[in-house]
């Protein structure tokens, strides 16, 4: 590689760009590209110093990513399942229905393809087990 195709690839790579990207803006191969940011550490290391540190979303604990492993977006698992249950709505919308309860006939909202009977356990028990009484 020449001089002005080294100084334009550490700008690039100082921007952001991909091996790929890189490669293809300079009329490079991708395979002499990533040889010259493996040899010289420098290049490697930009890219991940941008991505090293998250914040979590539910509670905007600071999260320390390793270089070549999935970024992780929660610090925890339970700040994982509570992001969740507060954000189920935005998940997928489409899923969720109303429908209202046999026993008491209040409307509660299912997550399920199939439909729920019951908004609660006691309703279940009520109409399961009191009912048969009656007969």
């Amino acid at each position: 590689m020449k001089e002005k195709q080294i100084e334009q690839l550490k700008a690039l790579r100082r921007h952001g760009l991909t091996y790929q990207q890189t490669a293809d803006a300079l009329g490079l191969k991708l395979g002499t590209v990533k040889a010259y940011c493996h040899r010289h550490p420098e290049m490697e290391n930009q890219q991940e110093e941008q991505t090293k540190a998250d914040v979590c979303p539910y509670c905007g604990q600071l999260i320390v990513n390793t270089p070549k492993a999935k970024r992780k977006r929660f610090c925890s698992d339970s700040c994982r399942y509570n992001w969740s249950y507060r954000h189920r709505m935005l998940v997928n919308p489409m899923v969720s229905h109303f429908v209202a309860c046999i026993c008491c006939g209040t409307r509660f909202s299912c997550y399920l393809k199939r439909s729920k009977k019951y908004c609660s356990h006691a309703c279940y028990i009520k109409q399961r087990y009191h009912s048969m009484e009656m007969a």
